[in-house]
């Protein structure tokens, strides 16, 4: 049996001459496979494309979400520091009143007029960590003279060995820093101690100067942590330069190593 073939002819618009030509069927067929083919391999690549976009959209949301959980997580360990600060904090101000912290329940913080923060101390406008570094800087915890100590604390009722503070022996001139922010209440000359000055911190807490060649503050003024008050000396009943530090709990002369940071 012959091939069946087919004729396609071609006519031109100005019937100048036509052309025929002669397809046979297996050509025919061969042209229309390869055309569908064609078509499905396009299809093909169209999925597999939209697929890579959508991959790629999808990787660029999944970046964004890891860049919003990593400020996430930094955020989370800037609160954590300043939760650590702030408990810290009130740890410290909890031992300023002698209150000990009951855990399950909040101390009585009601305190008298006398033990209440400096007014001067301006919170408004502060975030909390500022707030707390503020009041930090109220706590008498700063040595206040680079020295050596000649005399230790030592507190007992009517004995004449009672030493109600620190000596700090330093050179005749050496500058006498605050050891906490506050006001100063005091700013005189005493038979036993030659001028001094006392500085309230709030809470009750205060700290005293005594000896001092020279006063740089008055009563009634406000200082700055490590602020220069005085200059060391030798007034009052003293036998060398040095500087006698007090810290006072309610009036009561506490130890100061309780308070002051390392050497």
């Amino acid at each position: 049996m012959a091939s069946r073939s087919y004729n396609i002819i071609v006519v031109p618009s100005d019937h100048s001459g036509t052309r025929q030509y002669s397809v046979s069927r297996a050509l025919l067929l061969t042209l229309l496979v390869l055309v569908f083919l064609l078509l499905g391999c396009m299809a093909g690549f169209l999925v597999h494309y939209g697929r890579i976009v959508g991959k790629a959209a999808q990787a660029e949301r999944l970046a964004q979400e890891n860049q919003e959980l990593l400020a996430q997580s930094v955020r989370a360990t800037e609160l954590s520091a300043e939760i650590e600060d702030l408990t810290a904090l009130k740890a410290q101000i909890l031992r300023m009143l002698g209150v000990a912290d009951v855990e399950g329940g909040e101390p009585d913080l009601a305190l008298a007029d006398s033990e209440r923060i400096d007014p001067d101390l301006d919170l408004v406008g502060l975030d909390h960590l500022k707030a707390a570094e503020s009041l930090q800087s109220y706590a008498p915890v700063r040595w206040p003279v680079e020295g050596w100590i000649s005399r230790e604390f030592f507190q007992a009722e009517e004995s004449a060995d009672a030493h109600p503070g620190l000596d700090l022996v330093a050179p005749a001139g050496a500058p006498i820093h605050a050891a906490g922010a506050g006001k100063v209440v005091e700013a005189s000359y005493d038979e036993w101690l030659g001028n001094y000055i006392v500085i309230d911190h709030g809470f009750g807490y205060s700290s005293l100067y005594g000896h001092n060649e020279r006063l740089l503050v008055s009563a009634g003024q406000s200082v700055d942590q490590g602020q220069v008050i005085a200059y060391l000396g030798n007034t009052g009943r003293s036998s060398a330069p040095h500087l006698h530090f007090e810290i006072r709990v309610d009036g009561r002369p506490v130890d100061p190593r309780q308070y002051l940071g390392p050497k």
